[in-house]
């Protein structure tokens, strides 16, 4: 969406966002399509405003949930996103903690970090698939990458 310093919508564009499930119940997002999408999606926010470009004075990008989007010391992804989607069954997977975090039994303020989703999910990767894990150099949520790439 495009805006007027005063608030004023001056346009929109999106593109419909997917995701598939894995094996197991992983919800998945190819990292690469979440970028290219972005692209495409601010491109075409550029063709709907006249003269977008000249007139942009801040861009902010947003992104779904948690989840844990890995990339290599290249910088280049080493397989798809693990989603926010995929923490009911990945607290099932990060043991009893954060099975009862998951069921609203710890309040918010005593919700450790590996009780959220990436943990579970990078506890469920070193278990069962350590050879992702040992090609990954930095950890990301799904917004991070966007800012990153």
């Amino acid at each position: 969406m495009a805006f007027t310093r005063d608030g004023k919508q001056l346009g929109d564009f999106s593109l419909p966002n997917g995701y598939s499930t894995a094996p197991g119940g992983r919800v998945e997002q190819d990292v690469s399509r979440t970028w290219n999408d972005t692209v495409a999606a601010l491109r075409g926010l550029a063709a709907a405003v006249p003269d977008l470009a000249l007139r942009v004075v801040a861009i902010a990008v947003t992104g779904q949930g948690d989840g844990t989007w890995l990339i290599d010391d290249n910088d280049h992804p080493v397989a798809p996103a693990l989603l926010w989607l995929d923490f009911p069954r990945g607290a099932d997977r990060g043991g009893d903690p954060c099975q009862r975090a998951q069921r609203g039994a710890l309040s918010a303020d005593r919700l450790r970090p590996e009780c959220l989703p990436a943990g579970p999910q990078l506890a469920w990767l070193q278990a069962h698939a350590p050879q992702i894990l040992s090609r990954a150099g930095t950890v990301f949520h799904c917004k991070d990458w966007l800012y990153f790439a």
